[in-house]
């Protein structure tokens, strides 16, 4: 199991491991969830806001509007 603070382990895998973590402790497959995105809500939006730039800006160079 991963450190979920560990910015070298990506994204995903600290979350799947959040959740497995999580099961083990007694909670459902959506209480499990939940806690994760409470968890890491902080990096996903800052992770769906850089991939959003990122989808503009190469929307910008293709000169598509």
């Amino acid at each position: 199991m991963s450190d979920w603070n560990d910015k070298s382990v990506p994204l995903g895998k600290r979350k799947q491991d959040f959740v497995r973590w999580a099961l083990t402790k007694g909670m459902n497959i959506r209480q499990a969830k939940l806690a994760c995105y409470r968890h890491f809500r902080k990096e996903i939006e800052a992770q769906d806001e850089r991939e959003y730039w990122k989808a503009v800006s190469e929307a910008d160079k293709r000169g598509v509007q």
